[in-house]
């Protein structure tokens, strides 16, 4: 998609000024103009009117009958005054009958005058003047006619015919004049324009070469000229907004590395404590909370029947890659049921559930667990077994009870950790497991009797217990038993 032509503001800037003073001009020029040419008419009206009134206020008239008109008289008086005025064509006296009686045409004007084409032009215009339709070639003559009346009777009519060429020739000239005011006034327009468009435009112009260059990153652009007005409060803008765009770089910066520490930070966490712990450590703020706490938890604890004899008989190499398949298999399975590994023994995992964080069916989880646990080890030997190598057997043993957690160490090495009889009690019951067995004890057994199918075992004596202690063993998940009870949670 290609842009669309741009015009400079530049340019706008200029034609805007450029329209406004030829406007203004026009108009004044036009006004100007019309009501020269207006007054100028009226004028020039004005004294034909007068002198037409001036001529008819003579006496002329016999008194007694109002008819006998002194016609030599005005024509005598025509001869005089005729040549005062510049402009009148020429004069007449028309009597009542519309005759013309006496008269007198301004020779330097007959001679122009053509409003008949006749070649008797002292002759049409005489005729002219007595009908009162007298033109001219050019169109510049008027008639103006003045009453003559005696006891408020008309009795003659003084008419007037008067050139228009000298005042339009005045127009004219002065038309000119203005013509020659206008284009200095949009000469000086368009040089003013220039000047306040490239103060204008300069500055804007080079505002947006810069913030072209800081969206293209470049945050060292700033604006050093402020001009006293609206564009310098934008110059301001523009270096505030890339201090602006600085101070964001640096706090995003500052948050991306603080998230990859956080990250390599939890990452390298959870490779030594669980992972309910990294995040109990990093909610607050890498504190360990170092005091201890009465729960009510399940502890799982999973041993492998024989491995010491076992690995003597493999190399050292071999030994830690079947742990690291065993315990990779295993952590899954724990941590998909939100337990928490609280450590390796050996070749011993031992599991939490309830501490740090609980959960209303913390026995039911560990059962669970223990389940796929027992399923992963069957799947981990047929691995086995088609490579030829020896299965392996491991034994579960689960109790529930009160526990004291806590971040139990010094200063310098901790382990959160769960402590207490009930704990121990797992771990016998664990010693006491055959291979592929999982035992409950009475307290974890009441918990989950009516989800699971168990048979129990004769009672046993371990260290540590003065009564025998009540044992089930468990042989799967009962069918009505509902899975979906269980939001297990995801290995981070």
């Amino acid at each position: 998609m290609t842009d669309s032509p741009t015009f400079k503001f530049q340019y706008k800037v200029i034609a805007l000024v450029a329209g406004v003073v030829i406007a203004l001009t026009a108009a004044v020029s036009y006004v100007s103009i019309y009501r020269e040419e207006r007054i100028k008419r009226q004028e020039q009206e004005r004294q034909m009117v007068k002198m037409a009134n001036v001529i008819a206020s003579f006496k002329l008239i016999e008194p007694l009958t109002g008819r006998q008109v002194d016609w030599g008289t005005y024509q005598r008086f025509l001869d005089v005054t005729g040549s005062l005025e510049p402009d009148v064509v020429a004069v007449g006296i028309l009597d009542g009958e519309g005759a013309l009686r006496a008269y007198r045409a301004n020779e330097a004007w007959v001679t122009a005058a053509d409003p008949r084409g006749a070649p008797d032009l002292p002759k049409t215009l005489r005729a002219g003047l007595a009908e009162g339709s007298l033109r001219s070639a050019g169109g510049d003559l008027a008639l103006i006619d003045g009453p003559i009346a005696e006891g408020g009777r008309p009795v003659a009519v003084v008419r007037i015919a008067f050139s228009l060429s000298r005042m339009k020739r005045e127009i004219r000239g002065n038309r000119q004049t203005y013509l020659a005011i206008a284009l200095s006034v949009l000469g000086l327009g368009l040089a003013a324009g220039i000047v306040l468009a490239r103060g204008v435009t300069r500055p804007l112009e080079t505002l947006a070469g810069k913030m072209q260059r800081v969206a293209g990153g470049d945050f060292t652009e700033r604006m050093t000229i402020f001009p006293r007005d609206e564009v310098g409060t934008l110059a301001r803008a523009f270096n505030g907004m890339v201090e602006g765009l600085i101070e964001r770089d640096r706090i995003k910066a500052e948050r991306d590395r603080f998230e990859r520490e956080r990250t390599r930070y939890r990452e390298t966490l959870q490779r030594y404590v669980s992972r309910q712990v990294a995040e109990r450590i990093l909610k607050e703020h890498g504190t360990p909370f170092l005091k201890g706490e009465r729960r009510d938890v399940t502890v799982l604890f999973s041993d492998i029947r024989g491995f010491t004899r076992m690995s003597e008989r493999m190399e050292p190499e071999e030994v830690v890659d079947l742990l690291n398949e065993y315990f990779s298999r295993t952590i899954d399975i724990i941590f998909k049921y939100d337990g928490m590994l609280d450590k390796f023994i050996g070749d011993c995992v031992m599991a939490v559930f309830g501490a740090p964080e609980g959960h209303a069916d913390d026995a039911v989880r560990a059962v669970k667990t223990a389940v796929e646990m027992r399923e992963a080890v069957r799947f981990f030997n047929e691995h086995r077994a088609r490579e030829g190598k020896e299965p392996i057997r491991a034994g579960i043993g689960i109790n529930s009870g009160h526990a004291v957690a806590g971040s139990i160490g010094s200063q310098q090495r901790m382990e959160y950790t769960v402590i207490g009889d009930e704990v121990n009690l797992a771990s016998r019951l664990t010693a006491n497991a055959a291979g592929g067995q999982i035992l409950l004890s009475e307290q974890t057994f009441r918990r989950i009797r009516d989800l699971v199918s168990a048979n129990p075992l004769p009672p046993i004596r371990v260290k540590g217990k003065d009564a025998p202690v009540i044992l089930y063993e468990l042989i799967g998940l009962s069918a009505e038993e509902p899975s979906a009870g269980i939001q297990g949670g995801n290995r981070s």
